[in-house]
């Protein structure tokens, strides 16, 4: 880097949302490398956090959902090795959404093996991935303000931060 040189921050933004049906299941995914969790993605170029939210939902779901409340913001601090071509994933902010379902039926996907609804009890039990799991307990103890989970994924899940916004 040369004298006066700025180099930015590299941090991916993703959105995601935990559907709920009218009968009160939460939508799940099983993602191939994170196992069953909610649905969401990385926001694109000119996209907004709602946008790219209904998009991930529906891309790897079936699924259309109406986005609501804002329950979690969490921060992967982590770089972390990639994956298809990604020689290296930077930090993550992933905006995590309370959303209805209003069309569609879950399904398989090209970024999912499979979807479905399950109670919420049934939901915990099947979601493994450390993160993930954070997500949930956020969604347990929200009482109408958003969590801010900070965490890393590699080389280990450790909870570095959770607090109410």
């Amino acid at each position: 880097m040369s004298p006066g040189e700025v180099v930015l921050p590299v941090h991916c933004v993703a959105a995601a949302g935990l559907v709920f049906d009218e009968e009160g299941r939460v939508l799940l995914i099983r993602h191939p490398r994170r196992g069953w969790t909610y649905p969401g993605g990385m926001v694109e170029q000119g996209e907004t956090l709602l946008q790219a939210a209904v998009r991930e939902i529906r891309e790897e779901s079936g699924v259309t959902a109406k986005i609501g409340e804002l329950v979690a913001v969490a921060s992967n601090v982590a770089k972390r090795p990639g994956y298809n071509g990604v020689k290296e994933i930077p930090t993550v902010v992933n905006f995590v959404f309370l959303a209805r379902a209003v069309s569609g039926e879950p399904g398989p996907s090209e970024e999912s093996r499979e979807s479905g609804w399950f109670t919420l009890a049934q939901a915990e039990a099947m979601v493994t991935a450390p993160a993930s799991v954070e997500v949930f307990r956020a969604y347990r103890e929200y009482r109408g303000r958003p969590l801010y989970l900070v965490y890393r994924t590699w080389p280990a899940f450790e909870l570095i931060e959770k607090r109410t916004l």
